[in-house]
């Protein structure tokens, strides 16, 4: 069930949590308005949606996560383009089980492969999903915009960075295709924090529970899910308490 009344339900924090993540949206037109467009790779496939839960630890800043990404085929690809900066890759599956492997391309930018055994035809339906971890951290120099902040009670992200030499700075919490040219049509973040903290992100907040367990005895979980077609720079996440 939806729930359309969390807001009521956590009150003033979310409010204030949202004035945070609505900001990023406002910042990520900065590159289309100065106009910063670069060419984009011909990667082979179209996007078509992200599944991902992450564990947000403040206190040790850390990120511990399982991201599925699904796509078509437009071509006969051999390897998948993804991006990841400062996160450690656990494990990479495709086709929903098959372990397989990546090879870093510019780790400069977080651009690596995922390799499949075989081609994949024009047309068919895939999925990647990658297991992963690490610290959170913003855009490296001395405005610390882009990326992940975790500063006083306060862990967000912000989707496009002043200084690095690429559009988005999601690729610093979440392994994905995190060029502008291809949006997602669908998007499902869920964040585990500890109980007293919540999680705004894109989307309709589909549920908010907390649950016994975890590394803090207990654990909040919160499921937001965005429908419309997004590109990654504009995913952004707010937690604190």
């Amino acid at each position: 069930m939806v729930v359309l009344g969390s807001a009521y339900m956590i009150g003033n924090r979310v409010h204030n949590l949202w004035f945070r993540a609505a900001s990023v949206a406002a910042v990520a037109y900065l590159p289309l308005a100065v106009g910063v467009i670069r060419a984009q790779p011909v990667k082979g496939y179209d996007v078509k949606y992200y599944n991902a839960t992450i564990r947000l630890d403040r206190a040790a800043d850390s990120i511990f996560g399982d991201v599925t990404m699904g796509a078509h085929a437009d071509s006969a690809i051999t390897s998948v383009l993804q991006f990841a900066k400062y996160l450690t890759i656990d494990s990479v599956y495709i086709m929903g089980g098959v372990r397989s492997s990546i090879s870093w391309i510019d780790t400069s930018t977080g651009q690596y492969v995922v390799a499949f055994p075989s081609a994949i035809a024009p047309g068919t339906a895939f999925s990647v999903r990658t297991f992963y971890h690490g610290k959170g951290t913003p855009e490296p120099d001395s405005w610390s915009w882009g990326g992940v902040t975790d500063k006083d009670t306060m862990m967000f992200s912000m989707g496009v960075g002043f200084e690095v030499p690429y559009t988005s700075c999601t690729r610093y919490w979440l392994p994905c295709y995190d060029l502008p040219d291809d949006e997602a049509d669908s998007v499902d973040l869920t964040f585990i924090t500890p109980p007293g903290d919540i999680t705004a992100s894109n989307g309709i907040l589909l549920s908010n529970n907390v649950t016994p367990g975890g590394p803090w005895g207990a654990e909040r979980i919160m499921h937001w899910h965005e429908s419309h077609p997004i590109a990654t720079y504009l995913l952004t996440f707010a937690s604190g308490p």
